[in-house]
């Protein structure tokens, strides 16, 4: 095939008159819709029938069921959201920034500080032991407590409105550090209330407590202060007398034994008088306390003597002297003692 050849004419579309009628159209006729029924008019819900001439009863509500305790397994099951508990020990509210109520407080605190100041005073001119004085160093306990209390309070009143939110649980962990830091200072409080109320320790008795005996000078809601027999002040907390064995002795003055060895054929009228008199001679026996003299029931030439004298610390002089006159007197020495 010659591809050089010219190409064949098109024929020419017939022409088109403008003013004749379209033989048919132009788009196809839309399909005809059929009419819809009109809608019925809404139905109202009655608890009861309601007939008219012209309509049929309507739609009547079924009565509600009876509780029976039942429960319907195709009815859907609501599940209230849960609630939560109250809080045990429920926040102290935030505290308002106020200035008057923090100078308040400080005022507070500053008058807590002058009544310890002056109970303080008052107590050192008054005696060691009585109701005065203890009262007198309860007030000075209670001011000195309750002065950092006011101080604190004033400046949680002087916050921010911003800081204000954290005020209660800065108080609430103040609370549980200050109760942790004194359990010991509560415990000394309870044991030493115990021990008043008991009324078994007072000033001026004697005690043996863990080794130790001496003179009780005060009890006070903290500690015991005891004079020992060596003439030192010791402090004993409270919260171990009340868990440990105190042996309580009503009489101040140390009791001292000394055992005297007399010769048999001495009649015991006149050794019991000879050492008797020797040992209201001596100067070391404590005033109103006669001494006791007595035979051992197991040893026919052995005898005790019992006194209570001014101070322990006196024991070994009152013992020397009362077996140096007893050899001069009965012509056998070797007698023994100290304090029980």
């Amino acid at each position: 095939m010659d591809t050089n050849e010219p190409p064949l004419p098109l024929p020419e579309p017939p022409p088109v008159d403008e003013q004749a009628p379209l033989d048919r159209p132009l788009l196809p006729a839309a399909p005809e819709v059929e009419a819809l029924p009109p809608a019925p008019p809404p139905q109202t819900l009655v608890d009861e029938a309601v007939e008219t001439p012209e309509t049929a009863p309507l739609y009547v509500a079924p009565p509600a069921p009876e509780d029976t305790g039942a429960v319907d397994a195709q009815a859907p099951t609501v599940t209230p959201a849960p609630i939560p508990p109250a809080p045990l020990f429920p926040l102290p509210p935030a505290p308002t920034p106020s200035l008057p109520r923090a100078l308040v407080f400080l005022l507070f605190a500053g008058l807590a500080l002058a009544l310890s100041d002056r109970a303080h005073r008052w107590v050192s001119v008054l005696p060691k032991h009585g109701l005065l004085p203890s009262l007198g160093r309860g007030v000075v306990l209670a001011g000195r407590l309750c002065a950092p209390l006011f101080v604190l309070l004033g400046a949680l009143h002087l916050l921010p409105a911003a800081w204000a939110v954290a005020a209660p649980y800065a108080l609430v962990g103040a609370a549980l550090a200050l109760g942790w830091t004194v359990r010991d200072l509560l415990r000394d409080v309870l044991g030493g209330v115990l021990l008043s109320l008991e009324g078994r320790v007072q000033p001026q008795a004697r005690v043996r407590f863990r080794g130790l005996t001496g003179v009780v000078e005060s009890l006070d809601l903290r500690a015991l202060t005891l004079l020992d027999d060596e003439g030192q002040l010791i402090t004993i907390p409270n919260r171990l007398l009340v868990e440990d064995v105190l042996a309580v002795d009503p009489d101040p003055y140390a009791p001292v034994e000394v055992t005297v060895h007399v010769p048999a054929g001495v009649a015991a009228q006149r050794v019991h008088q000879v050492l008797e008199e020797m040992a209201l001679l001596s100067p070391y026996l404590a005033p109103s306390r006669p001494p006791h003299v007595y035979r051992d029931p197991d040893h026919k030439d052995i005898w005790i003597v019992s006194a209570r004298l001014v101070h322990p610390r006196y024991a070994k002089e009152f013992r020397g002297a009362l077996v140096e006159l007893a050899d001069e007197a009965f012509g056998v020495g070797g007698g023994k003692g100290g304090p029980r």
